[in-house]
């Protein structure tokens, strides 16, 4: 698989897909449910309903490739926000994360601190 760092837009379908979907099924639910080319140089990201297998789409110019990576103990953990509209666009940076497993719902912010000179 390329890097997902090369990839100008991720999109990630919120909805659960049946992980038994291939090629064909999941081009399908782009051009319908999300309404976008498949031919577009994107990356789909869909997900099961358990959220422990992600698999992702996306055009080469010689033929489609679909990427699966199933965690055997885990989920995935992705921010309920993410789940208010049908499809969102990600970074590669938060994609890359929840690849590694990274709990993105855990991960705050760090305060900002104000810097005294004790000169």
């Amino acid at each position: 698989m390329r890097s997902i760092h090369t990839f100008p837009k991720i999109f990630l379908y919120r909805t659960p897909v049946d992980m038994r979907k291939q090629q064909n099924g999941l081009t399908m639910l782009i051009q319908t449910e999300l309404e976008k080319n498949v031919f577009e140089k994107g990356l789909f990201v869909f997900i099961n309903r358990k959220r422990s297998i992600v698999r992702m789409l996306y055009w080469d110019d010689t033929g489609f490739a679909v990427w699966s990576k199933t965690l055997e103990k885990d989920t995935y953990r992705w921010p309920y926000p993410w789940f208010k509209t049908s499809h969102l666009t990600l970074t590669s940076e938060q994609l890359d994360f929840l690849l590694q497993g990274v709990d993105l719902v855990a991960m705050k912010r760090h305060k900002s601190i104000e810097y005294q000179s004790g000169f």
